[in-house]
């Protein structure tokens, strides 16, 4: 696929996470899509990376990403973001705070045939922790 086509998959991806819409990850991820959090954290296939948004969603259920830059070349998409929220419900085992969150981040997408095959997701969780606590 070309690098408009891979393009248009990520701002798909951007505009269904925008609506929360998970229904959608089957079309654009591939089934056995390996996707790695920080750390050495790793979701393996579109079901297990569908979880985790939706758990996303539901602790911050106002999200929304803003995309800064969507950088193409070849098969890799790089996409810089801040996401925007409400802590109003549980989040990876953190009781809902009512805070506010406002943080950047970048991740890098691996495409094939129209499909993500692989990501890595590198959000400031380091700023985001701090405002979930009020700091």
């Amino acid at each position: 696929m070309d690098e408009d086509t891979n393009r248009q998959v990520l701002a798909a991806l951007a505009d269904a996470d925008n609506r929360h819409d998970t229904s959608v990850y089957g079309e654009l991820f591939a089934p056995d899509v390996v996707v790695h959090l920080l750390g050495d954290d790793v979701l393996e296939g579109v079901d297990a990376y569908r979880a985790f948004m939706e758990a996303f969603f539901a602790g911050l259920p106002d999200y929304h990403a803003i995309a800064h830059d969507r950088i193409c070349e070849g098969d890799t998409v790089v996409h810089h973001w801040t996401i925007t929220g409400t802590h109003n419900g549980p989040l990876f085992g953190m009781d809902p705070t009512g805070r506010a969150v406002n943080y950047r981040g970048a991740s890098m997408f691996r495409l094939r045939k129209g499909e993500i095959t692989e990501a890595w997701l590198y959000p400031d969780r380091g700023t985001m922790q701090r405002q979930l606590a009020g700091e």
